[in-house]
C-alpha cells in the first residue's frame, strides 16, 4: 500500500510557491517512482514505501533552509500526513535534514486515510 505526505512553506502567514522545490526533486522523484502532486502551494509525495520517501529529506530541508536564508521573515515548514499537521519554525541548518527525515519516517501514511483528507483542507 502506498504511503505519502504533503509539505508547504509559510512566511508571515502566506504560503510560498513550491516551484523551485518541484524543479529540485523532479529527477529524484522520477528515478525512484515517487508521485508528486501539487494542490495550490502544497506538494504531495506518494511512494510504495517510506524508505523511498525518506530520500526526499535532504532536498526538502535544503529548500526550507534556502528559503530561510533568502527572506527576512520566519519561514515555517509544514508537514502533513494522516497523523495531522506538524509545523516547525526553526531548526539549525545542519540538523534540518535529520528533522525532515524523522517527519517523513514517522508522519507518512496511506494517502487514502480519512484523516489525511481532512488535514489537506487545513493546509
Amino acid at each position: 500500500m502506498p504511503v505519502g505526505f504533503g509539505v508547504s512553506l509559510f512566511a508571515e502567514g502566506d504560503a510560498l510557491d513550491p516551484a523551485q522545490l518541484l524543479i529540485a526533486v523532479a529527477p529524484l522523484a522520477q528515478s525512484r517512482n515517487i508521485e508528486v502532486h501539487r494542490a495550490g502551494n502544497v506538494l504531495w509525495f506518494i511512494a510504495p514505501q517510506r524508505s523511498t520517501l525518506s530520500e526526499l529529506a535532504a532536498p526538502l530541508a535544503a529548500w526550507w533552509q534556502e528559503t530561510v536564508r533568502s527572506t527576512e521573515h520566519q519561514v515555517d515548514f509544514r508537514f502533513v500526513g494522516p497523523n495531522g499537521l506538524d509545523t516547525t519554525s526553526y531548526c539549525q541548518p545542519d540538523f534540518a535534514p535529520t528533522l525532515v527525515q524523522h517527519m517523513i519516517e514517522h508522519g507518512s501514511g496511506t494517502p487514502s486515510d480519512t484523516d489525511a483528507v481532512g488535514v489537506r483542507r487545513v493546509l
